[in-house]
């Protein structure tokens, strides 16, 4: 008795290499849009800290 594959599992490591591939570049993305939103904060902060020690400052 011989065993046939049902499904080819050339094909399949292909189509998954492709959508890891994908994937990866998306969680790239998200990354750096996080970090770039992290730093807009981090500025917008840091901008309002200022204006309280400046008028601390000023009384």
């Amino acid at each position: 008795m011989k065993i046939k594959p049902t499904v080819c599992v050339a094909d399949w490591q292909a189509e998954i290499d492709r959508m890891s591939k994908e994937l990866d570049l998306l969680d790239n993305k998200l990354q750096q849009s996080n970090w770039k939103t992290k730093r807009i904060e981090s500025y917008f902060c840091l901008a309002a800290e200022n204006r309280a020690n400046v008028m601390q400052t000023a009384v």
